[in-house]
């Protein structure tokens, strides 16, 4: 009998022993590899299932224990080998940074979200964590990633892995957020079986076709970036649907219908280079059009009633009218094929870079503007800017433009309008708030800028300026002040470069703290004698094959000096008569100066 009792206590022992080993065998464990040396910093964040506690189990056979709380556990400290298992019921793991070459996640079932940026391993299996509800991976290097088996997960990030070449999505799930962005070697996209999603980012995957048919809640949409040959040609959108943003730069889309998308609010399609149509009839909701650098012919915003926002730069665009947009405060169209551009009705607006459309005929410019850019548009005038008391930056270069009167422009901060046919700008002498003036390669032969107490940066490189003319600057500029070191041009500047610079006083300037861009030593114009004057007007110029008849000369004249634009003198004339003829030495634009007194811009010579 007592032999018998003794067998089965030993029976119930081993069972016992068998069960535990058994339950030991099932706990549930994460192991991962780091690639640092042993002592390293590491940083882990955990979550648990359940209140409970997490063991750290190291290769050198060392355990550390923790306390797991259902909310955000933080462990730290040193490696203490190369390999770790975490033991527990972990939902929640975050493990960025560490310098993991492997990560095991699959004995963790419990596991719902999973965060993990900046790690090095190649693989990651998914399979048996079925509960997965949230996944995060950015800038791992992954090969493969298959989602088939978690049919919960309603958020997926994996950016940056451009070694990944393959990524399946499981059949059906309830997953609203998916951005694929920086994984430019996956082939191909099946998102058939996630209806419920409503934010897409695959920027910079190189997909050639996109089909959204069944995708009927996406509110967001970010797609493109491609590279050369790999450009997406082909999307497919539901033609129920929620769109708000939907931005396609880089693309090779040739023409792009969205008139099902009513609540659409922002479409970009920058630097897609062959879409040549975006059919945006009825998008009452349009608050911002982005289509720079495409081959767009037509844009019709008769029913933007809601735009605030046109960017639509380097296109193929004649007509742009903006009548039924009142909203609308920016608008850039610069380098287009313009003829028309209607404004008159947007009230509102305050940039407009309309510039390098040299067709330009009609425009009309709101006087609510603050800043304007209507450069290269073969302009002889803009007297449409007289009286805008808001604009305060004004840039008109490279036009024909022979008179500018700024006087009303009590704002303005900011004029450049350098290669032009102006000879007189002293409209601006009186404005106040003047910090930028650019005027190089016009006709000027004087300016002072005695009421700009702020002005900070000045060109008159390539003016008629003389001598005495930029002492006459250099004077009228006000003192640097230490502020200045911190302004947009990290001091004041002025460019000097006249045929006369090396003769003027640039001492003057450089007192005040002006660093300026040519010497000169004050010999062509001595302080205190008279700056005698020649009236230009009287003197006439008449362009031969070869070169100029200068009449009208002055009596008294002594000599006709000949300089091109960079200020070196090419030629010396004695002045013999009251008409001289000035030989041209090759093509391009001379001036022609009478004993130092006053400067003569040739009519450009073109053999």
């Amino acid at each position: 009998m007592r032999r018998t009792v003794v067998r089965i206590l030993v029976l119930i022992v081993a069972c016992l022993g068998g069960a535990c080993t058994s339950v030991l065998a099932q706990e549930h464990s994460i192991k991962m590899s780091f690639l640092d040396n042993v002592g390293s910093d590491f940083a882990l964040l955990l979550m648990g299932s359940r209140e409970g506690e997490v063991s750290l189990v190291w290769e050198d056979g060392s355990v550390e224990k923790h306390a797991l709380h259902t909310t955000a556990t933080a462990i730290r400290g040193k490696t203490k080998s190369k390999n770790l298992e975490l033991r527990g019921d972990i939902a929640v793991l975050e493990c960025s940074g560490n310098g993991l070459g492997m990560l095991d996640v699959t004995n963790m079932p419990p596991l719902t979200d999973l965060i993990s940026r900046k790690n090095f391993f190649t693989k990651l299996d998914l399979t048996k964590n079925v509960n997965l509800r949230a996944l995060t991976l950015e800038s791992i290097p992954l090969e493969t990633l298959d989602l088939s088996n978690n049919m919960l997960l309603d958020s997926v990030v994996c950016q940056n892995s451009g070694k990944m070449t393959s990524f399946v999505m499981p059949s059906h799930s309830p997953i609203q957020k998916l951005v694929l962005e920086g994984c430019p070697r996956i082939p191909s996209l099946d998102l058939s079986g996630a209806p419920e999603l409503r934010h897409l980012n695959v920027a910079q995957v190189w997909l050639k076709e996109l089909d959204l048919s069944n995708n009927k809640k996406i509110s967001y949409l970010f797609a493109g970036f491609g590279y050369l040959n790999n450009r997406l040609e082909k999307l497919v959108l539901p033609k129920e649907n929620e769109f708000e943003t939907i931005l396609l730069p880089a693309t090779g889309l040739t023409e792009l219908d969205l008139r099902d998308c009513k609540k659409l609010k922002t479409i970009a399609t920058n630097n897609s280079v062959n879409l040549a149509s975006i059919n945006i009839e009825g998008l009452t909701e349009l608050s911002v059009i982005e289509c720079p650098s495409c081959a767009i012919t037509s844009l019709d915003l008769s029913q933007c009633t809601k735009l605030t926002n046109l960017i639509c730069n380097n296109n193929q665009i004649k007509t742009l009218r903006l009548d039924n947009c009142p909203l609308v405060w920016n608008v850039t169209c610069y380098a287009n094929k313009l003829e028309t551009l209607e404004l008159s009705k947007c009230s509102l607006l305050k940039v407009l870079d309309c510039s390098r459309n040299p067709m330009l005929e009609k425009y009309e410019l709101p006087m609510s503007l603050e800043t304007l850019d209507i450069s290269a548009c073969n302009l002889s005038e803009i007297s449409a800017v007289q009286g805008m008391k808001t604009l305060n930056s004004l840039t008109c270069s490279e036009n024909q433009i022979t008179t500018l009167d700024l006087s009303s422009l009590e704002n303005l901060n900011t004029i450049i309008c350098y290669a032009n046919l102006i000879s007189d700008l002293s409209s601006i002498v009186n404005l106040t708030q003047l910090v930028h003036v650019n005027v190089h390669t016009n006709p000027i032969k004087e300016l002072t800028l005695p009421n700009a107490k702020g002005v900070y940066y000045v060109s008159v490189k390539g003016t008629d300026m003389n001598d005495c003319a930029l002492n006459d600057l250099y004077k009228s500029l006000r003192p640097k002040e230490p502020k200045d070191d911190n302004n947009g041009a990290g001091g004041c500047i002025l460019l000097n470069k006249t045929p006369f610079v090396a003769t003027s006083n640039t001492a003057l300037a450089i007192a005040k703290g002006w660093q300026v861009s040519d010497l000169g030593d004050g010999t062509g114009c001595p302080e205190g004698s008279p700056n005698e004057k020649i009236d230009a007007n009287a003197i006439s110029i008449a362009r031969l094959s070869h070169g100029w008849v200068i009449g009208n000369i002055p009596m008294g004249t002594q000599c006709l000096l000949l300089y091109d634009l960079s200020g070196k003198l090419l030629s010396r004339i004695e002045v013999t008569a009251s008409s001289m003829f000035v030989e041209a030495p090759g093509d391009g634009v001379y001036l022609i100066r009478l004993d130092d007194k006053t400067t003569l811009r040739c009519p450009p010579m073109s053999y």
